[in-house]
């Protein structure tokens, strides 16, 4: 368990090398990433960063990005500057590869850079950037090993009730239990809102979609467009499932997406679609 908890317990030094590993990378074309990768990625006019990003293959998604049909950070910048908005092809990106803590330095560098065309996060955490130890490339290096101790932290924490009022407001992956079987694992930067939307209306919640078509051979209804409704009936069902299930919270400063994917593909829990 070492590795995992040094890894949580540095986790601001590390994210915040990571960000200075990614802004020493040199700036290329949008689409020239051609090599699929998990990692992050960094859009910059005239050098000054914009947009922060991550994904499992940063190639495909700087593909997108390099098209104004498909582009998030185009669109907003086009809203922001109107009519002066420079071509797409004006815009450089800065790459690294990440094993482990993608989300993380994704929202570390939107609040730290900071990046004015990512919507979300910019408020949410206090700015802190830290003097680069070079702990980046060693923490990556390492990443098998400190998910399968990140794995065995995570099963020996203790099953609670299904209650969104004891989870704590905090990143983190979760577990969900029914009458003592893994049935389905999550993450999320907030483990309390996101348990209160699995308790909540069926369209904001893929697990309760998932309980209900999967479990009960419920059908989606659909509303305005969207297949994400069941019955006043059915929902009901759903709500009374809940009841039977625990939870386990796992706070993770740094790599829960990582842990998350780990988890999933160790034991592929029958409400885990992907």
């Amino acid at each position: 368990m070492e590795q995992w908890n040094l890894l949580q317990k540095n986790a601001t030094q590390i994210l915040s090398d990571g960000m200075h590993e990614l802004l020493r990378q040199p700036y290329r074309k949008l689409d020239s990433v051609m090599s699929p990768m998990s990692g992050n990625y960094l859009i910059s006019l005239d050098t000054l960063g914009l947009y922060a990003g991550e994904s499992l293959d940063v190639a495909h998604r700087l593909e997108q990005q390099s098209k104004p049909k498909t582009s998030t950070f185009y669109k907003n910048y086009q809203k922001q500057v109107g009519i002066a908005a420079k071509p797409i092809t004006n815009f450089r990106a800065q790459t690294i590869h990440t094993t482990l803590g993608r989300k993380e330095l994704e929202e570390f560098c939107i609040v730290n850079i900071p990046t004015p065309l990512n919507k979300f996060q910019l408020d949410k955490k206090a700015k802190v950037v830290l003097e680069d130890m070079g702990m980046w490339k060693e923490i990556q290096a390492k990443s098998s090993a400190i998910l399968e101790t990140g794995m065995q932290e995570a099963l020996s924490f203790p099953q609670q009730e299904w209650n969104p009022l004891l989870v704590p407001d905090k990143g983190g992956v979760y577990l969900i239990y029914h009458r003592g079987k893994l049935i389905y694992i999550g993450e999320t930067s907030c483990m309390s809102e996101r348990i209160k939307t699995h308790s909540g209306q069926t369209y904001f919640s893929a697990f309760r979609r998932n309980c209900g078509t999967i479990l009960f051979s419920f059908v989606l209804q659909e509303r305005n467009g969207k297949k994400r409704y069941f019955t006043e009936k059915e929902d009901y069902t759903i709500d009374c499932f809940l009841k039977e299930c625990t939870v386990v919270p796992f706070p993770v400063a740094i790599g829960r997406g990582e842990l998350e994917e780990y988890l999933i593909r160790k034991f592929t829990p029958v409400l885990n679609k992907k």
